[in-house]
């Protein structure tokens, strides 16, 4: 049987999607791409978190394993499609991407979008800070404390601001970003249930926990 769907997380994702879009096409509009770059991405940790489940996923060698099978082997394999085209065609009308052939191949291993590293294909930058993002939140579920959990998410989300202010090359698989992010899918973990129940009572539910995100990130920002 398939598991049911829950109609306001994919109107949630829909609406992350059409603002991806708007974010990368409405250049000439900053103010407006400024406001979507404030939470749009966040968005989609703060869904991803609110269906991870911590007494569903006991066994983290397990978890690990299922990650890289979902999130890194696809970013290396359309890394490496993405690369070939690169190599063979792109360069040769877009001037401002060509590089040393193996500096985009650092970026496969380091899977952080730092300098040149992924210019093949920098969207692909989401899948290691995801499978990281993941990761770092169900350490934290799963041997942290509860009473020390908020404390520890707080901590990551500090460090992942400050980090970048020391100008220090960002660290491998999107951990950097991945710190900030993990926040934002743990936050979202721990308030699911309260966020279910005011949802199921609230017409405009769906739109008041998004604003209430959305206001969290842009000020912090």
């Amino acid at each position: 049987m398939e598991p049911k769907r829950i109609n306001y997380t994919d109107i949630a994702k829909g609406i992350g999607i059409i603002l991806v879009i708007f974010g990368h096409t409405l250049r000439g509009v900053p103010g407006l791409v400024n406001f979507i770059y404030s939470f749009h991405v966040p968005l989609f940790f703060v869904i991803s978190g609110f269906f991870y489940s911590p007494s569903k996923n006991d066994n983290t060698k397990l978890f690990i394993l299922k990650k890289v099978k979902t999130l890194l082997i696809p970013f290396f394999s359309f890394y490496l499609l993405s690369y070939l085209y690169w190599f063979f065609v792109e360069q040769s009308f877009r001037p401002s991407t060509s590089t040393e052939f193996y500096v985009p191949l650092i970026g496969l291993l380091y899977g952080t979008s730092y300098k040149m590293f992924i210019i093949p294909n920098g969207a692909l930058w989401f899948l290691p800070c995801f499978f990281s993002t993941e990761i770092l939140a169900h350490l934290i579920f799963k041997h942290i404390k509860s009473k020390f959990q908020l404390f520890i998410l707080t901590t990551t989300l500090i460090t992942g601001f400050v980090y970048p202010l020391f100008k220090i090359v960002p660290l491998p698989l999107g951990i950097s970003s991945a710190l900030t992010a993990t926040f934002f899918y743990g936050i979202s973990c721990l308030l699911k249930e309260k966020i279910k129940g005011f949802l199921s009572i609230s017409k405009l539910g769906l739109f008041a926990v998004c604003l209430f995100f959305m206001t969290i990130v842009y000020f912090i920002k």
